[in-house]
């Protein structure tokens, strides 16, 4: 089976964006805030955390929708081991 891709997906400029969208800084533009070196690095963090956020939630509904275990079988196990322990051996 091969392995998923665990590699973060680069941070793009609409994840910045929505990171000072959701910083609510009044008085500020994007542009002045990308200007701030200290301002840059928060809404950096800030759009790592949010893509981050992303790709988990994707991830995880990748997971869901492949194969559900465990896997539904109609046909009973051939060989019961624990009834074969106990000595029940009807089969």
């Amino acid at each position: 089976m091969p392995r998923a891709n665990n590699t973060l997906p680069p941070v793009t400029d609409d994840h910045r964006r929505a990171a000072f969208a959701a910083m609510g800084w009044i008085g500020w533009t994007y542009e002045q805030a990308m200007a701030d070196p200290v301002r840059r690095r928060v809404l950096e963090c800030r759009a790592c955390h949010m893509r981050k956020q992303q790709w988990q939630q994707a991830r995880r509904q990748q997971r869901w929708t492949r194969t559900p275990w465990p896997p539904k079988t109609s046909a009973r196990p051939a060989f019961d081991m624990k009834r074969a322990a106990a000595g029940d051996r009807d089969d």
